[in-house]
């Protein structure tokens, strides 16, 4: 016998889970946000982050804006990083691994001096980034 047979779907609002997304400001903000870094455009990221930060996003926004920190890393442009670091972004072990895996001395220099611990495992059965 089918579980399914005896609920009732069409007597369930269609709001009932609904998510209310992401605001369009924060949306737009983002958006910037992950272009500027393919063009090495800082004061872009500067002025998307700071539309951001005033549009009242949430402090886990703020310290995870999308792919912004990842894609600045890819393409090497130090200064991005730096800011992004410097407004708070949250370095996660997917951060120190690309940065390692680049042996980009000056990424991995500025993850660190923004709080990365040197001797933090970074996953599962992976070393520390410097080991």
């Amino acid at each position: 016998m089918d579980p399914l047979l005896g609920l009732d779907f069409d007597a369930v609002s269609t709001h009932a889970f609904s998510d209310p997304g992401t605001p369009s400001a924060h949306t737009h903000a983002l958006a910037r946000l992950e272009e500027s870094p393919g063009r090495s455009d800082l004061p872009a990221i500067v002025e998307a982050f700071d539309q951001l930060r005033q549009s009242g996003a949430a402090l886990v926004l703020l310290r995870q804006p999308g792919r912004t920190l990842r894609l600045a890393m890819e393409n090497g442009h130090e200064r991005c990083v730096q800011h992004l670091l410097s407004q708070g972004v949250q370095p996660l072990a997917h951060h120190v691994k690309l940065a390692t895996k680049m042996r980009f001395r000056p990424l991995i220099l500025l993850l660190l001096q923004y709080g990365w611990p040197v001797n933090q495992s970074l996953g599962g059965s992976d070393p520390p980034a410097l080991a």
